[in-house]
């Protein structure tokens, strides 16, 4: 057998040397003729509303101002951000139920800073002003701040055929009370000669990568849709944005940059829908969308808050003979 290349050596990473001479570009570096820049339209009011009225009137006066798009300016198909759903079996996706329930801008704000319209502009600059101009009006919804509130039965529905906000209920007859399990837990416990009962909390958590989330797309004169992004699962966003805009997968190019940490945030779509979307507004233009820190907080996926009660019964010499657990996941305002 021959001496190893790689295995027991120290390898130099393919990627390193282009990073750390600034010859790497990520999406922000990118930049085409005609370019033009992209501003989400977010709700800073409130973490729950309707919208009642969207007024663009002062900022298509803006200078420099191209198109300005509401939630009915766009496609009204519905999609979900995570792999979930691509990668869930057939009888995994029947218990789950439909979770393409997300609009690329909605009507029914969910989160605060959940988007519900943009502007497209000659200049990052020109976009952000004329964004500041925009007058919306809403109408204040109940917040639901843990599990138990959302779940309440007075709760607002957040997706029809969804009881209880549940993410999911796995079927009855097989996992009763929504509960997985082996065994009699009771009965196991009565061997066990310590039981240890707590309950935990995990905060919600932000992955805080280096790069903040950059976008550019671009719908071309043959009416080919080409996206730039960072997106650590390329094909899942290739699948999904054909899907989403409803075109073939051959006219639907997804074009993956140089990463800069992911940590989770970046293993589903985020803003790829919006600036696709910005771009068949504007055919033959590519649109750049920009993310600065604030709105990567607001905006984009984070770690789930969690809540854990567990019991565990334990023999003397430390083996485990028992555990019953509860696990409550506050998803969010969509199901990601």
């Amino acid at each position: 057998m021959g001496e190893f290349k790689s295995v027991g050596k120290n390898v130099t990473r393919v990627d390193i040397r282009a990073k750390v001479t600034g010859r790497a570009k990520y999406a922000g570096d990118i930049d085409m003729p005609g370019m033009v820049y992209g501003k989400i339209i977010r709700c800073l009011e409130y973490a729950h509303a309707k919208v009642k009225s969207i007024d663009f009137s002062e900022a298509k006066k803006m200078p420099g101002v191209i198109k300005t798009l509401g939630p009915e300016d766009v496609t009204a198909k519905t999609y979900n951000q995570s792999v979930i759903d691509l990668m869930a079996s057939e009888q995994e996706a029947k218990w789950m139920g439909d979770i393409e329930e997300q609009n690329i801008f909605t009507k029914h704000v969910k989160f605060y800073g959940d988007g519900i319209g943009a502007i497209i502009a000659e200049t990052e600059e020109q976009a952000e002003r004329a964004a500041a101009k925009v007058k919306v009006e809403y109408e204040a919804l109940p917040v639901y701040l843990t599990p138990e509130q959302s779940s309440a039965p007075d709760a607002i529905q957040f997706v029809e055929g969804k009881p209880g906000n549940r993410a999911f209920q796995l079927p009855a007859e097989m996992f009763p009370n929504n509960c997985l399990g082996w065994g009699d837990v009771d009965e196991a416990f009565k061997e066990a000669d310590v039981v240890v009962e707590d309950r935990f909390y995990t905060p919600k958590q932000k992955q805080c990568q280096m790069e903040p989330n950059n976008y550019i797309a671009l719908y071309d004169d043959e009416g080919r849709l080409n996206c730039w992004s960072s997106c650590q699962m390329p094909k899942l966003a290739h699948v999904k944005l054909a899907r989403l805009f409803e075109m073939p997968m051959s006219r639907v190019k997804f074009n993956q940059t140089v990463v800069g940490g992911g940590f989770g945030a970046r293993l589903g779509l985020v803003m790829e829908p919006e600036v696709c979307a910005l771009a068949i507004a504007v055919p033959g233009r590519p649109v750049k969308l920009l993310q600065p820190r604030e709105e990567d907080w607001l905006s984009s996926p984070s770690r789930h808050p969690s809540d854990y009660w567990m019991k565990m019964g334990f023999k003397k010499d430390g083996t485990p003979v028992a555990i019953d657990a509860i696990s409550k996941n506050f998803k969010g305002g969509y199901y990601l």
